[in-house]
């Protein structure tokens, strides 16, 4: 028995040591994170829930740096006697009291910001309209107010009333009724939160909501360690209950190593995880930007700046071109023109020696388009052979310049605020980055086959099915609520954090 009281003498020493270093660094680390996410994170719906997640996991770690190891420290200096730190002291129960109260407040609002973003990105966006999704998001914040108002009111009346005259509870009393109210009060009505976000998670089984809606790693992460520090909280409260001897004999080997990874887990690496940045970590292939006319747009008034837009002119003709001679129907934003265009007219304008907006095409290929064309040999792949030499202009010279100008960016910002590209975290983007170093060493040394490389059948670019899929109601969240810590995102540079 002596050298079991001597071993958890030790562990605790050990895991009080361990739990002040751990805190104290995740305090540092979450004050240095905090401007970034609030920079990066825009101010939509589930932007706002990240931000309300995690400023108020910030908010729990400086409650615990602030109770647990300032003020702790502040004591010892200014008493020297150890009885401040009693069990029966008021001073040491105020303490203790005050930071439970404040932690239960500060994690209902996790709880609620995590429901909200669940139930917001895997429910209501994929299935209902914009009008319902505020409705019911502000009936389901609504339900958290009436339930947090009582709840808190409860319990911070309660530890008052242990400092009132008419008090007749002792210490040990007062810790069991306070574990009381938190199991029957706070426990259910949190419990309900997390399992209702986990169903929420699993409607990402279902193909339509994938196409609406994104997997968070950081969300995700973050119900998982409150998840198990629910089970982990749970078990300890229910172990102190019925049996406080045993609880104090195995909390130094349990509940006290399962508390120093959760704060690991909690304050150190998921406030990282919710870092956004502006989406330069992949850029747009050209073969993507040419299908969509929304980001055609931004890719010919550069090349217009650049002098060089008879190249995308030509490309735009020769679908029309196409288009009509294969009797297929434009959606009517993507009408390249509205009149009838004949071989002689394109060749005229963009390939004959006289032509007013001339390419530039080998002698041989605009000698083969002639001689069909007098020949009447037309069909659909006429241009095909001009149609591939000038994609290579605007492909290999025209699309790297134009990834690094203000009409890019301007692009970029614009497919962000359609939902058409998704922002992606720190860890997400170190994950992208690995997987391309990776796989372009591997190409390198010949273990796999570039197939971007392969020369396919053509396909015109600007015929393309559009590959980026617009949220029918981003644009209206990001026109509502706009983060005004982020309004120079044109003049980000490559690699920083900006405005999504």
């Amino acid at each position: 028995m002596g050298a079991l009281l001597v071993a958890t003498t030790i562990m605790t020493m050990f895991n009080n040591i361990v739990y002040t270093i751990v805190y104290t660094m995740g305090f540092f680390t979450s004050s240095f994170v905090a401007p970034l996410v609030l920079v990066s994170t825009p101010l939509s719906v589930r932007g706002a829930c990240s931000i309300v997640i995690y400023m108020t996991i910030y908010s729990l770690v400086l409650r615990s740096f602030v109770f647990d190891i300032l003020v702790d420290s502040l004591f010892r200096l200014l008493f020297s006697s150890s009885e401040i730190f009693d069990a029966e002291n008021p001073v040491n129960v105020l303490r203790s009291s005050t930071g439970d109260v404040i932690s239960r407040m500060l994690s209902y609002f996790t709880y609620t910001a995590i429901l909200c973003y669940t139930v917001y990105s895997y429910v209501l966006k994929p299935l209902v309209s914009l009008t319902v999704q505020r409705v019911l998001i502000s009936l389901i914040l609504l339900m958290a107010i009436i339930v947090y108002i009582p709840l808190t009111t409860i319990h911070t009346m309660f530890v008052i009333s242990y400092y009132l005259p008419t008090n007749q509870l002792t210490v040990d009393e007062f810790g069991a009724w306070n574990n009381v109210i938190f199991l029957v009060m706070f426990i259910p009505s949190t419990n309900v939160f997390l399992v209702i976000s986990a169903l929420c998670f699993c409607m990402l089984f279902f193909r339509r909501v994938r196409q609406h809606a994104r997997f968070s790693p950081a969300v995700f992460v973050a119900l998982l360690a409150l998840s198990a520090n629910r089970v982990a909280s749970t078990a300890s409260t229910v172990t102190r209950l019925i049996n406080f001897d045993f609880y104090v004999l195995i909390y130094p080997f349990t509940f006290a190593i399962w508390t120093n990874i959760l704060i690991i887990l909690l304050y150190t690496i998921i406030p990282v995880m919710f870092i956004i940045v502006p989406g330069r970590v992949k850029r747009c292939i050209p073969q993507a930007v040419a299908s969509s006319p929304r980001c055609r747009r931004h890719l010919r008034m550069f090349m217009k700046r650049q002098y060089c837009e008879e190249n995308f002119d030509f490309l735009t003709v020769t679908a029309k071109f196409r288009a009509q001679f294969m009797k297929v129907s434009q959606p009517q934003q993507d009408r390249l023109l509205d009149e009838e265009i004949t071989p002689q007219q394109i060749y005229d304008a963009y390939i004959s020696d006289s032509g007013d907006f001339q390419v530039n095409l080998r002698q041989d290929t605009c000698l083969q388009i002639l001689h069909r064309i007098k020949s009447d040999e037309i069909s659909a792949d006429l241009f095909e052979q001009a149609e591939r030499d000038v994609w290579a202009i605007i492909n290999g010279d025209v699309y790297p310049r134009f990834l690094s100008s203000d009409e890019y960016a301007q692009m970029e910002l614009m497919l962000r605020h359609g939902g058409a590209i998704k922002a992606v975290s720190v860890i997400g983007a170190g994950f992208i980055l690995a997987r391309q170093g990776i796989k372009e060493r591997l190409i390198k040394y010949g273990v796999i086959k570039d197939h971007a490389s392969v020369d396919e059948s053509w396909v015109h670019p600007f015929m393309r099915p559009d590959e980026f899929k617009f949220d029918r109601d981003a644009h209206k969240n990001v026109e509502m609520m706009e983060n005004p810590l982020a309004q120079a995102y044109p003049a980000v540079e490559p690699g920083m954090f900006g405005v999504l």
